[in-house]
């Protein structure tokens, strides 16, 4: 007895997925032309989906090697965010980096006070 795939991977599946990928150029080539030319919806599948904005792009902050400098960086995160230069999931992800540096720093004030005070 002949098992059938079943799920995303059919036989079926597969061979479109493979005959898109070989076109997939072409198609987004002509989607290009097409909305250079005008053609809205071809400007709203470029812009949506084909060049879609980037989530992950660099952030560039002064170095931080105090609660003080991270406090600096946290007010340019906010100008940053309500500048528009800044996505909220950005902001929110620099701030977590911010929690961790100052963890880390806390520990590492503690271990050097623990080190001087068994000294």
């Amino acid at each position: 007895m002949e098992r059938k795939c079943k799920g995303p991977y059919r036989s079926t599946s597969v061979l479109a997925l493979l005959s898109l990928h070989r076109a997939a150029a072409a198609i987004i080539r002509q989607t290009i032309e097409r909305a250079k030319r005008g053609d809205p919806i071809a400007t709203r599948l470029y812009l949506e989906y084909i060049m879609p904005p980037r989530h992950r792009r660099p952030v560039i902050l002064a170095p931080l090697r105090s609660a003080i400098d991270a406090s600096e960086a946290m007010a340019r995160i906010a100008s940053g965010v309500s500048c528009g230069d800044l996505t909220a999931r950005e902001a929110c992800d620099l701030s977590r980096m911010m929690a961790v540096f100052l963890k880390i720093r806390e520990a590492a004030e503690n271990e050097k006070q623990a080190r001087h005070d068994g000294l």
